[in-house]
């Protein structure tokens, strides 16, 4: 093999390294590109899933209820039924649970006559 055929075989060998490069850095780029859309898009989901949190909506069952207003169930039910406390609605034949926002608002309203007294 001549001095120019060496030359010529490292010339080539130098091109598709260097294009082999170029291509792996597109490679990289665009996975890095992926990654950042990705991240971008996971933090809209938790946003997303901050505001779900702080909507007033959605369902609470006995158990709930009593663990945000500390009356018995008892007092509870009582209370319920001579209407100073909001009624239930049935989900299911076997499931009654109370709105979210008519707890809160229950809680709101006996911690202002607590603060008046």
């Amino acid at each position: 093999m001549s001095e120019i055929d060496i030359k010529t075989q490292l010339d080539c060998a130098l091109q598709i390294m260097t294009k082999a490069q170029v291509d792996n850095w597109h490679t990289q780029l665009e996975v890095i590109q992926l990654k950042c859309e990705l991240m971008d898009a996971k933090r809209k989901i938790q946003e997303l899933k901050g505001q779900d949190n702080k909507a007033p909506t959605g369902f609470l069952r006995l158990k709930q209820v009593l663990d945000v207003i500390p009356v018995s169930r008892a007092t509870w039910w009582r209370k319920v039924q001579d209407g100073t406390y909001p009624a239930p609605v049935k989900l299911s034949d076997s499931c009654t649970a109370w709105r979210k926002s008519d707890i809160e608002a229950l809680a709101v309203s006996m911690s202002k006559e607590r603060v008046s007294e």
